[in-house]
């Protein structure tokens, strides 16, 4: 099961009835937030060992499988094989969102949200922001989400070896 977990600043737009359930695996335990990007509101999904940011215009598990499966598939560092073993893992999966006050206070969560509250102008300059989150096509937000670790070279560096390991 994938779990996203999200805190207070969520809980208008999800209820949530699971317990949360602690998993050691990669792509399992994301954690969920709102933010801003040029004035326009997204959702930041950031998934905890590898420090994976994703993007999203709505907190729906089918969209949150389309950019993280595409995303996959552009990575050029993992094997045709590598990538469709992890696509297939998250087509099989079932995606839970899961109340977690403390979810938003991860370290990988934190860097992630503020390397892009701090750094809108550099993703811009690498890739165009749609004039409006709500027009935003699944690839724009492949696009913002795989242009987002190149503003970071730790960031990304870490994603990398965590994808390869």
């Amino acid at each position: 099961m994938l779990q996203i977990q999200y805190g207070k600043s969520l809980a208008d737009e999800l209820t949530s009835t699971d317990k949360k359930a602690i998993s050691k695996d990669l792509f399992t335990l994301w954690t969920a937030d709102k933010v801003n990007i040029k004035g326009q509101q997204y959702y930041l999904l950031v998934e905890k060992n590898t420090g994976l940011p994703i993007l999203l215009t709505k907190l729906k598990a089918d969209q949150f499988k389309k950019v993280l499966h595409e995303v996959v598939k552009n990575y050029d560092f993992i094997t045709s094989q590598q990538q469709e073993r992890v696509m297939q893992f998250f087509q099989d999966q079932q995606v839970k969102f899961i109340a977690n006050n403390r979810s938003t206070t991860t370290k990988a969560f934190k860097r992630a949200k503020s390397d892009l509250e701090d750094n809108v102008d550099v993703l811009s300059q690498l890739v165009n922001i749609p004039h409006s989150a709500k027009s935003a096509t699944v690839d724009d937000l492949v696009l913002l989400s795989l242009a987002y670790p190149s503003i970071d070279y730790e960031m990304g560096h870490n994603i990398l070896t965590k994808m390869q390991e």
